[in-house]
């Protein structure tokens, strides 16, 4: 049973913006990308994470004597009805089919619960482990993808960069206005909470940027990574915020790390920071963010993760700041492997 993303309303693409896509063999850190062998059913490049592309798994899985239901629906009666005799259920994070414990009772065929990117946070893992269910991700599958979105937020954010392109649409170019709210990202010092997988390549991408570059994280990375890239540790989020005009943050969701960033986190960083979620909307107190905004505590908030998924209709006034930088997840529809 896969939960996807509904397809694009404009249909799914009988087209591509390019006829190709990079063709690459390793994660960054040497281990290789998977190759399916098998005859799959799509081309690298074609849009997988939607309905149509059903993840590119019906002609493998059937060959092999399989069903495979999809479905956009996640909250429903036919979700709940498919799902009492799926032995894999497959979601993908920001907008999953929640595994509760109410759902894993009635689900007595479930032996794997998949997520189809990074993340766990939609299954209910303490009764997943009761009823003796796996629970699995695509580990390094999109974190490349993350750390890109992260720096396109934060350059967005600093150099003023979406109130500057609503200014030209619009007709103008009144050049003082842009200007009035975008800054240089050199020199600033900027820092992510968590250096795992995405943060250290959020780091890497900064180097070049000639920031001063900080980190926190439960295990200190190697010497020789902190000194090839000039970073500083901090023992915690709290003191590498004060320290940061940039936090990003790059941090699972759990209940040590649910609504980490609240009054009092914010209080603790520079007036005028900028802060970058693409984790997880939970580990941010959507109030008190909202709260930092309106006072200038923050300069400007940037993320692609809402705190409740699908977005409710009031969304846009959570956006109604121009310090806001928002945009859904545009990062792991697609695959990059052969």
């Amino acid at each position: 049973l896969v939960a996807l993303y509904p397809d694009p309303k404009s249909g799914y693409p009988p087209k591509y913006a390019r006829d190709s896509i990079p063709e690459l063999t390793k994660y960054p850190d040497g281990q290789t990308l998977p190759t399916p062998k098998g005859g799959v059913d799509y081309a690298p490049g074609e849009m997988l994470g939607s309905m149509s592309g059903e993840l590119g798994l019906r002609k493998f899985l059937e060959a092999q004597g399989h069903s495979l239901v999809v479905m956009a629906e996640k909250d429903g009666e036919a979700f709940d009805k498919e799902l009492e005799d799926a032995e894999i259920v497959i979601s993908q994070p920001f907008w999953p089919a929640y595994i509760t414990a109410e759902r894993i009772a009635k689900a007595p065929k479930l032996k794997m619960a998949i997520t189809a990117g990074i993340g766990a946070d939609h299954v209910d893992l303490e009764a997943a482990c009761k009823a003796g269910i796996s629970v699995t991700e695509v580990t390094f599958c999109n974190s490349i993808s993350v750390a890109e979105h992260v720096m396109m937020t934060i350059l967005n954010l600093v150099r003023n960069f979406g109130p500057s392109h609503d200014i030209a649409r619009a007709g103008g170019w009144d050049i003082a206005d842009c200007v009035a709210r975008s800054y240089d990202l050199e020199g600033m010092a900027v820092g992510t909470v968590a250096a795992g997988r995405i943060g250290l390549a959020v780091l890497k991408r900064l180097k070049p940027f000639d920031c001063v570059l900080h980190y926190t994280d439960r295990h200190r990375l190697p010497k020789v990574v902190e000194d090839e890239l000039g970073l500083t540790y901090h023992p915690d989020a709290k003191s590498l915020a004060a320290a940061c005009d940039v936090v990003t943050l790059n941090c699972p969701l759990h209940p040590e790390t649910e609504h980490m960033v609240d009054d009092a986190f914010i209080a603790n960083m520079k007036r005028g920071a900028y802060l970058i979620n693409t984790a997880r909307g939970k580990l941010c107190d959507r109030d008190a963010v909202a709260r930092a905004l309106e006072s200038g505590q923050l300069a400007g908030y940037g993320g692609n993760t809402r705190t409740s998924v699908p977005v409710p209709a009031c969304f846009v006034v959570s956006c109604r700041f121009s310090k806001i930088f928002f945009l859904p997840v545009p990062c792991s529809l697609f695959p990059v492997c052969t």
